[in-house]
């Protein structure tokens, strides 16, 4: 579809399945790279999930959407009051859209509840600052009841028939701009949200000309109890300026207010934007909200691209929440022992790692755990658990921010480190074994998988297989033992091995 629309001068709404999203984790950088191709900016194109179809695993769900977030794009709910549904889940993704069903607003003439319905789906989108639209807007009853319900935008056949024309003027969305930030590649814990960018927390901006009166700003203001911000735009689209809501309302309510400001223009009342750029990570718009005058800490944030164009506004108290929601999204995804990434979280890591242009060497490091519970009991078990983990962080801090750590149970981790460093990360962990109370080293089994550029295509359960492979020659072995191989070749080597080794080097014929 995004081929096919290639050209237009328009923005683009592109229906995707949630299970799509879900099945396949690299389908936000494929659709980039389709964007890319067709020199169409991600911005301009608003990916639409159908939210009955939206129940099935919703924080995964999120975790995709936030994916598409990086790249640019806008997420929209379609079908919202469709069949069954969830409030919860419009919440849970926090889309930019929400388009209501065309059977909602059919009902509404019909059955009092339906306006009732949309009244409280106003409401909410309000809240998370989302742009509602109403389709099959059929009818002249149907137009004004909408609007009396706070309802902006529809479609349908009221609003244009089938023998609609195109305006001679439209807005055109800029083409792609070729020098534009890459996605944050975060490899922290919980990276889904702690590379998160102010472009996932972006609202629909109310804009307005800066020869507007200020009879015409007080009216947009009456429209909406909950807009704190006008931003003045030239006349070539450039933010010249915002007007606050508190100071304007304070000004025109003021003594003579209406004569002195009502028919002149409002410039005179506007102020330098607090201005940041779509890729802002969350964390340094906050510290631009908190480093600047008190008076304006909770003024809205006020979003453009590189022309001065308004991209769109970010609420300081949407930074707050995002902030608190990152911080608990963190923690559920860190192991409780080791507060390690575990989960999801290592499964989703690897298979961006292997779209590395340079590919990844994974690492799967076993601490034999159980011989020191037998002999020591589980605490004992548990506290080398800990120790490994920071033996592990010491190593990897060691070799630069090119090796990532995880935990996937008991004392199994998983160390994806640069394809040129991994043979001195794993020597300098084996030097640096974890010891137990008694201050004994532990045996380690280690198995590295070599994992060049052209593994990205390869899927990763069979790379997992070929690493238990590997690990079962390690286990062989006994002892501390550390066994290596490429994803591309046949093949098994032995790097380590702390007890002899009866024939060769080389396993694969074992």
């Amino acid at each position: 579809m995004i081929e096919l629309a290639a050209g237009l001068p328009t923005p683009l709404h592109l229906p995707l399945h949630p299970d799509a999203l879900l099945r396949d984790p690299a389908l936000p950088d494929a659709l980039a790279e389709r964007c890319a191709a067709t020199r169409r900016a991600p911005d301009t194109v608003t990916v639409l999930l159908a939210e009955r179809n939206c129940m099935t695993d919703v924080v995964s769900l999120r975790r995709r959407c936030a994916a598409l977030r990086r790249h640019g794009f806008s997420i929209g709910v379609d079908d919202v009051g469709a069949l069954h549904g969830s409030l919860s889940v419009l919440a849970a993704i926090h889309p930019q859209v929400v388009k209501v069903h065309h059977t909602l607003v059919s009902s509404i003439a019909e059955y009092p509840e339906a306006s009732a319905v949309i009244e409280a789906i106003v409401l909410f989108a309000r809240k998370i600052g989302a742009t509602l639209t109403a389709t099959g807007v059929d009818s002249d009853a149907a137009v004004t009841a909408l609007r009396s319900l706070g309802v902006a935008y529809g479609q349908g056949a009221a609003l244009g028939g089938t023998d609609h024309q195109w305006r001679d003027v439209v807005a055109v969305p800029p083409l792609l701009v070729t020098d534009r930030p890459a996605a944050r590649d975060d490899d922290s814990a919980g990276d889904a949200f702690e590379g998160q960018t102010i472009r996932e927390l972006l609202r629909r901006a109310m804009v307005a000309s800066v020869d507007a009166s200020g009879d015409e700003i007080r009216d947009v203001f009456g429209l909406d109890e909950d807009l704190l911000t006008v931003v003045l735009l030239d006349e070539v689209g450039h933010i010249a300026g915002v007007i606050p809501r508190g100071t304007f309302m304070l000004a025109a309510s003021g003594p003579f207010g209406h004569a002195l400001h009502a028919r002149r223009g409002v410039l005179q009342h506007a102020v330098q934007p607090r201005l940041v750029a779509p890729d802002t990570p969350v964390a340094d718009a906050i510290r631009l909200v908190t480093s600047r005058s008190r008076s304006r800490v909770y003024d809205d944030l006020v979003v453009g691209d590189r022309d001065g164009r308004c991209v769109g506004i970010v609420r300081v108290a949407d930074l707050l929440t995002a902030s608190q929601r990152n911080q608990v999204d963190v923690a559920i995804s860190l192991d409780p022992v080791t507060e390690l990434p575990s989960g999801k979280v290592v499964e989703e890591t690897v298979r961006r790692r292997l779209r590395d242009p340079n590919g990844v060497a994974i690492s799967w490091v076993e601490v034999d755990r159980q011989a020191v519970v037998d002999a020591e009991g589980f605490l004992a078990g548990n506290a080398l658990i800990v120790e490994s983990a920071v033996v592990l962080r010491r190593v990897a801090a060691s070799m630069g921010g090119g090796c990532w750590l995880g935990h996937f149970g008991a004392g199994a981790f998983v160390m994806l480190s640069d394809r040129n460093a991994a043979d001195r990360t794993v020597r300098s962990l084996l030097d640096l074994r974890p010891e137990d109370r008694y201050g004994r080293p532990v045996d380690l089994a280690v198995a590295t998988l070599d994992c060049p550029p052209t593994s990205a295509a390869a899927d990763v359960n069979g790379l997992s297989l070929r690493l238990a492979e590997l690990m079962r020659h390690a286990h062989q072995l006994g002892g501390t033992a550390w066994t290596g191989a490429s994803a591309a070749e046949p093949g098994i080597r032995v790097q380590y091995a702390s007890r002899p080794v009866l024939t060769g080097t080389d396993l694969s014929q074992a």
